[in-house]
């Protein structure tokens, strides 16, 4: 009898020379380029979170992301645009690590603030407002409550509130 027995035998898989593992890096940037935006329009114009995958399948690559402003955009593609009052420009960077060699692309990322209802942009005005006015009077027993707020004429009135406590009003007159 013929005696037959199975054998495994792994095999590397076959490494790229430079200049195809480049070749293929600028494959991988240019189809992060067209993933990364997720819900956003265009890297000019972002306000939602990005998606930065840490590998891609098909690419031989370790992808790692640098924010340059973390406070604005995180390096895992979280967006912070709350407190943007204007456009603000982030610079993002893709390292992609092949063995000993290492490329990188840069972004400029354009983050812009929140798309807010009148009412929103309203409060999210008078926060700013009753903040710097909190940091200027704090040792101040009291303090002028503004007519206008962002060129919107305002008024203020008491309100006597059923536990017993006073809270300010305030009223909006179209400009």
């Amino acid at each position: 009898g013929v005696m037959k027995e199975e054998v495994v035998l792994e095999v590397e898989e076959r490494m790229l020379r430079q200049q195809e593992a480049r070749e293929q890096f600028e494959k991988l940037a240019a189809y992060l380029e067209e993933q990364m935006l997720g819900e956003n329009p265009s890297i000019r114009e972002v306000r939602q979170d990005l998606c930065l995958p840490d590998a891609v399948e098909g690419y031989p690559f370790l992808i790692r992301w640098v924010s340059q402003d973390t406070s604005l955009l995180t390096d895992a593609g979280e967006v912070r645009v709350e407190t943007l009052e204007e456009a603000a420009e982030v610079t993002l960077r893709l390292e992609a690590i092949y063995g000993e060699w290492e490329w990188e692309k840069h972004w400029q990322v354009v983050l812009l603030p929140p798309t807010r209802t009148a009412s929103e942009q309203l409060a999210f005005d008078l926060k700013k407002y009753s903040e710097r006015a909190a940091g200027e009077h704090a040792y101040d027993a009291s303090f002028a409550l503004p007519d206008r707020v962002e060129e919107r004429e305002v008024s203020w009135r008491m309100k006597k509130e059923d536990t017993g406590g006073l809270m300010l009003a305030l009223t909006v007159t179209a400009a």
